[in-house]
Parts: C-alpha cells; sequence; structure tokens
C-alpha cells in the first residue's frame, strides 16, 4: 500500500492543543463514535435537553478535561455526588479486593464466600472502568463477566492465587523471520503467516489471547470460535499479575514472541545488502497488522471496548491484505492508524480518572463501615 493510498483511509487531523471540540465538523464524528461507545459503558444518557450529538461532544469536552474529583460531576453521571440514583457496588455475589502491582493498584472481582485459594480462578483488571462496567450490568458471577469482557474485546486477567511466586521465564524476542528491503510479500507468505499464528491461538496461548484485549484479542476471536475457553482460568499460570495478602495471583504469560507471531510481524533491512553477502543494514519491523505495542502505545481507538471505529479498521485491513498482499512498517502505521488520537486519549483517561476516584471511594466507605 503507498504512502498515498494509506492517507485516503485517513480522518482529518484533529486540533492542535486544547481547543474543545464541536458536533459540527467531518473530524467530531469520530469523536461522536467513540464518545457514543463509552457513553454506553459508562454513563446513563446525556442532557436530555441537547441535540444527542452536541451532547456527546460535551462530554468529551469534560472528561478530556479531568478538572476536579468525582463529586464535582454532573448529576447525570451514575458516579456523581449529585447523582439522584448513584451507581451501587453492593452485591450478593461478587466480592472487589484491591491488590497490588508495584505502585499501580489492581481490582480483583470474585465469586462471594470462602478462601482465595480456593477460588479456581477470579477476574483481575487494572481498570476502575471495567468494575463500575460490571456493576452497570449487573453482571453476578465471575463466568458471566469474563464472557461478557471477552465479547467486548475488554483486557482483563483470569488469575488463581498460589502461595509462592512462579519463575517467569524471559526468552529472546523473535519475529516471523528477516526480510531483504524492498520485499514483496507473496500468498505463500501470507498463508505461512496464518498457519503459525492460527497454531499458537489454538494451542494453550489462544486463552491469553482473547483476554488481551485490542488488536490482539480480535484477531483471536477471528480464529477462536469457542470462546469460552477464558471459563477455564489459567493454564501455566507462569507471570504474576498482582499480590494480596502475601498471594500471588497468577495468568498465563503472552511473551513479545508470540505478540509478535499474532501480528504477523517481520524483520526488514532498510539498504539492499551487496549480492551474496548476508543482510547487515539497519532494520526495521513490517508486518500484516500493527504491532501490539504501538496499538496500545497510539491508543487511538478505546481500549475499554472494542469499537465500531476498530472494527471498520480491521475489516478494511483485512481486504487490504487479500487484494494487496501488503505489509506495513512503523511509519506507516501510525499514519495508519492516526485516527481521534488525541481525543481518544483525553477521553478515555478521563472517564478512568473519575470512575477510579468513585470506586476507590465506595470501597473506602465499604472498609470504615465494618
Amino acid at each position: 500500500m503507498g504512502r498515498d493510498q494509506m492517507r485516503e483511509d485517513l480522518p482529518p487531523r484533529q486540533r492542535k492543543g486544547n481547543a474543545p471540540v464541536t458536533a459540527t465538523s467531518k473530524e467530531d464524528v469520530a469523536i461522536t463514535t467513540l464518545t457514543k461507545a463509552l457513553l454506553s459503558m459508562s454513563f446513563g444518557k446525556v442532557d436530555v435537553n441537547t441535540d444527542a450529538d452536541t451532547g456527546i461532544v460535551d462530554l468529551a469536552n469534560l472528561l478530556a478535561s479531568s478538572k476536579g474529583t468525582f463529586a464535582n460531576l454532573p448529576s447525570n453521571f451514575d458516579h456523581s455526588a449529585a447523582s439522584s440514583a448513584p451507581l451501587s457496588l453492593a452485591s450478593d455475589t461478587l466480592e472487589v479486593l484491591v491488590a497490588s502491582s508495584g505502585e499501580t493498584p489492581v481490582y480483583l472481582l470474585r465469586n462471594s464466600g470462602g478462601r482465595l485459594c480456593d477460588d479456581p480462578w477470579m477476574i483481575a483488571t487494572g481498570d476502575a472502568s471495567t468494575v463500575l462496567l460490571v456493576f452497570r450490568k449487573k453482571w453476578a458471577t465471575v463466568d458471566i463477566i469474563a464472557r461478557e469482557l471477552v465479547r467486548r474485546g475488554t483486557r482483563f486477567n483470569t488469575v488463581r492465587a498460589v502461595a509462592n511466586r512462579p519463575e517467569t521465564a524471559s526468552p529472546p524476542v523473535r519475529t516471523l523471520g528477516l526480510r531483504p528491503s524492498g520485499y514483496k510479500p507473496t500468498r505463500e507468505d501470507y498463508q505461512e503467516y496464518v498457519r503459525r499464528r492460527n497454531n499458537l491461538l489454538q494451542g494453550s496461548k489462544g486463552c491469553a489471547a482473547l483476554k488481551w484485549g485490542g488488536i490482539i484479542a480480535r484477531i483471536a476471536r477471528d480464529v477462536l470460535p469457542d470462546q469460552g475457553i477464558v471459563l477455564d482460568g489459567p493454564v501455566t499460570g507462569d507471570c504474576v499479575i498482582c499480590e494480596y495478602n502475601k498471594l500471588f495471583f497468577v495468568d498465563d504469560q503472552l511473551t513479545e514472541t508470540e505478540k509478535n507471531f499474532i501480528c504477523g510481524i517481520y524483520v526488514s533491512q532498510t539498504e539492499d545488502a551487496p549480492e551474496g553477502e548476508l543482510l547487515n543494514g539497519t532494520r526495521v519491523d513490517i508486518s500484516w497488522w500493527p504491532k501490539d505495542s504501538m496499538w496500545q502505545t497510539l491508543n487511538c481507538y478505546l481500549t475499554l471496548e472494542w469499537t465500531e471505529l476498530a472494527e471498520t479498521f480491521y475489516q478494511k485491513r483485512k481486504r487490504d491484505i487479500e487484494a494487496e498482499l501488503s505489509m506495513i512498517n512503523a511509519s506507516g502505521w501510525r499514519l495508519y492508524l492516526r485516527k481521534a488520537n488525541t481525543w481518544t486519549k483525553k477521553v478515555e483517561a478521563g472517564a478512568e480518572y473519575y470512575q477510579r476516584g468513585y470506586l476507590d471511594h465506595c470501597l473506602a466507605a465499604a472498609v470504615s463501615r465494618l
């Protein structure tokens, strides 16, 4: 795919700086679509006295500002102090615990009752937004939560408690292979990628990929029709996700090499080697799909849900691969993925900021009542 063709796929650039958006320009269509998805997961409604799209864009501006605390939010937020029907975390079937992963809190959701070490597995997430989503939807068990989060493409872990920290291997990072500068992929290259990717996902790593979220999970959902495998919990349990009460909570590791295989990453040199000599120039990644680390860093689509915009990108890219057999380098992916990037980050970060404040407040209040 040439640069001009890639540019045709890009939406208009977002405004620079902190200027608020409006509901009148083409670029706001992407913002409106993204925020509708966020709205459906996180908040009850927009202001009924405004046009729907205007209200949604107003919501985007409010979240992007991240000013004050959840207590300052308007009353139509269910996690606002002014809400007439605030979101309740009371449940007869679920318990929420706050574990740690370094300095970062991790929330554990488990079926109520019994000892932690007797649970076959429980849900772990670092996102307060995910926890509040569970209570908004009134998902009553960890099985239901796992199924629904996989369906939405949300990142989470299924963890079990162990007394001793497992040894985690750090194997060297590999790709699908080395290609010369200017290499044109063949149908056989693509078929070999699909074969190796599917073998990996249909093995013990499929469950970990489904829970990874983002582009990794979307590819895995294409390969694995039975997504109920997440209900089996960890297989190897070789990766510590968090710690709580002197216990280690483990899940299956998804290595960088495995993520490279899923996304179809190769290494290419930037200059042709003289005939008969080994490739020895500067090397760059080229791939069928964007590298997971780039997908996470650019944050151009919501991480809490696989949105309509993300699915549009995915289906178009599948068609392009079939038609053109094109691989794209890192610079090309940055151009390709520059969709509502700045505002998506701001909106989702703002939503998480307010919801984390509300969740931590509710959990602290529950502890003080004990």
